[in-house]
């Protein structure tokens, strides 16, 4: 009995292990977020390829990103890495529905992200 306490206290969050595309990412952009299987680590790429820690506590999450690589690109696809790694530090809040993961902000915005199979 105990046992079973402790492995349901050790559940994954349901996005470990998969990528998403953000859905509503400034054109022309690819944003893309990946999920760790066995860790609480996320890591994705726009223009340049960033990564990071995360923790849960039911559907509130807290990205904590702690690095990202330094390339030049595009104007208009480094303008939306530049708001989406800014993005990243201000989501409070998770969903998850079928394939779909929605990140939300503490002021309310929504990030509708779509599972893949683009792992960059």
């Amino acid at each position: 009995f105990a046992v079973f306490i402790l492995g349901a206290c050790s559940s994954k969050a349901g996005f470990a292990g998969k990528t998403y595309i953000l859905q509503n990412a400034m054109e022309p952009a690819k944003v893309i977020i990946g999920f760790d299987a066995n860790e609480p680590k996320f890591y994705g790429s726009v223009v340049n390829r960033y990564f990071g820690g995360y923790s849960i506590n039911g559907s509130n999450i807290s990205l904590q990103p702690e690095g990202a690589t330094m390339m030049m690109g595009p104007e208009a696809e480094m303008k939306a890495e530049a708001e989406w790694l800014q993005y990243l530090l201000q989501i409070t809040e998770y969903t998850l529905k079928g394939n779909e993961l929605i990140l939300k902000t503490k002021t309310g915005k929504e990030f509708l992200l779509k599972e893949t199979s683009v792992e960059d």
